[in-house]
């Protein structure tokens, strides 16, 4: 008898219903905070922080899956949630929601060297500055435990840890000399 042929290799089957739902979320998310970061037309400051809050509150859901955190970073979601950092700095909740998301994030070094790329590290240094305290008014207890547990994931990485310690640190408030 002769050996049974072996299986013929099928087309990759598409993206399951909930993976593509999932994917189309990260999209919204991204979509969502640039018109929050951008003020969305006539929404007021505080409008677009909650906003923004909102938004990344729903980042671990979305973000829960190695294709998805891939397609947030290609929709430019690392420097989206670094700006959210600089930008709404008056708002401790979209702070923290930033933080926790970009936490989320820096799994990978890549992303995390995104991070310190982006605008000169700008949204890094603010994180390093609140995880001590700095200044006062930058934050509760929350807000500093959020960004101490973003440099704490930053920090695995050896590369980024090195770059974060030759680099020259000097805070100012975010939204000064904007």
């Amino acid at each position: 008898p002769m050996p049974p042929l072996p299986p013929q290799a099928a087309a990759p089957a598409p993206p399951a219903q909930p993976q593509r739902e999932a994917l189309r979320g990260v999209i919204a998310l991204a979509d969502g905070l640039r018109q929050a970061l951008t003020g969305g037309g006539d929404a007021s400051r505080e409008a677009s922080a909650r906003a923004a809050a909102s938004l990344l509150d729903r980042a671990p859901t979305l973000l829960s899956s190695d294709d998805a955190r891939s397609l947030f970073r290609d929709q430019g979601g690392v420097g989206l949630a670094c700006d959210v950092l600089l930008g709404m700095h008056a708002s401790p909740q979209a702070c923290r929601s930033a933080l926790h998301c970009l936490a989320m994030m820096f799994d990978k070094e890549g992303y995390a060297r995104e991070a310190l790329q982006h605008k000169g590290g700008k949204a890094l240094i603010t994180a390093v500055a609140w995880a001590q305290g700095v200044p006062p008014a930058a934050g509760d207890a929350a807000l500093r435990n959020a960004a101490a547990l973003l440099l704490e994931v930053a920090l695995q990485h050896d590369a980024l840890r090195r770059a974060l310690a030759s680099k020259t640190w000097s805070y100012s408030p975010p939204g000064a000399g904007e």
